[in-house]
């Protein structure tokens, strides 16, 4: 499981990993301006650390969603079919962001075998930016007009990775 992540003060994506197992694999990327892992790619045998490591993610700069998901590509491309049977990445941003290059970032993640959803959260969200960049990376678009909604599209999207698992 990949998430990358641009998080608000509130921090309520640590619940994110509170769903998750100590099986599961975990990987954080913060972006603004620049992208760099928060936590590597790694299995959630720590989730206190990895929450600890989330909970120091600040706000500012741009929104460089390219540099973020070029770092997800990264992290999933690594992990070998004997590692993770599923691999995930989830994208929480407003979706206003400079660059391009994204059909090449999902490409990549399509190679690795890995889906993309993205959260839309703020004032000035880009919906039609993060409902394509879903929808192309076979994942689901959220628009979450209040914060506080954040813990359980965290939840369900931990759910629906691990009812395919059970599926598969």
């Amino acid at each position: 499981v990949g998430i990358v992540q641009y998080l608000d003060p509130s921090q309520r994506a640590v619940l994110a990993v509170g769903a998750l197992s100590k099986q599961d694999w975990v990987g954080v990327v913060s972006f603004d301006s620049a992208a760099q892992w928060v936590v590597p790619v790694r299995q959630n045998a720590n989730p206190r650390a990895t929450v600890d490591a989330i909970r120091q993610i600040g706000t500012g700069g741009g929104t460089e969603i390219p540099a973020g998901l070029e770092l997800a590509c990264e992290g999933v491309e690594k992990l070998g079919p004997d590692q993770v049977s599923i691999k995930h990445v989830l994208l929480l941003t407003d979706g206003q962001s400079r660059g391009a290059g994204y059909d090449e970032l999902l490409a990549r993640l399509h190679k690795a075998g890995a889906s993309l959803s993205t959260i839309g959260v703020g004032d000035d969200v880009n919906p039609k930016l993060l409902a394509d960049l879903a929808h192309n990376g076979k994942g689901r678009y959220y628009p979450i007009a209040d914060p506080t909604r954040l813990p359980q599209v965290f939840i369900k999207e931990a759910r629906t990775i691990h009812r395919s698992l059970i599926l598969e």
